[in-house]
């Protein structure tokens, strides 16, 4: 490749990425300490998101296209994690485990893990408890707070209910 074609081109591909990015998500409104936004790529799927000081970041929501929702974490220390690769994950709350498979994810070049989900009752206990314990392969056992999650929660319905139909 030549300099000049190659950063003109590098400068196209960075525009044209920045663009695509930024036309992905889109920002709805917050819930608390909980930001809800909507993520065309998976049909207008409306989800909440809470950053720790950690560096911890935890999404959950709608993927419309799949007719089910999505429970997300995300660390930039988990360096181990490779795109794509499954592991099972446990969602633990006082009295109810959910167990699925989780696929590794990397997200704003942030490492992680998302857990498709078609149970309707993981909102339920969600939106109801003040935590979370979630058991994933390599990353041990994770506590978070759901502090008010039921609150987003509502929220992610009504920001769902303003979407278009998956296409």
């Amino acid at each position: 490749m030549q300099h000049s074609k190659s950063y003109l081109c590098f400068a196209v591909f960075l525009v044209a990425g920045a663009t695509s990015l930024l036309a992905q998500v889109q920002p709805w409104s917050t819930s608390g300490a909980w930001d809800i936004l909507v993520d065309p790529e998976v049909g207008n799927g409306c989800y909440m998101e809470k950053r720790f000081d950690d560096g911890l970041s935890i999404q959950f929501g709608a993927e419309p296209k799949r007719s089910g929702g999505f429970v997300a974490a995300y660390n930039p220390a988990w360096t181990f994690i490779e795109q794509g690769r499954t592991t099972t994950v446990r969602f633990e709350f006082p009295d109810v485990i959910f167990e699925g498979e989780a696929t590794g994810d990397i997200r704003n070049g942030v490492p992680g893990g998302r857990a498709f989900f078609d149970n309707p009752n993981l909102p339920f206990e969600f939106a109801k408890r003040r935590t979370i314990t979630i058991a994933g392969q390599n990353v041990g056992l994770i506590e978070v707070s759901l502090d008010g999650s039921f609150a987003a929660i509502t929220e992610v319905r009504a920001c769902q209910k303003k979407q278009p139909p998956p296409t």
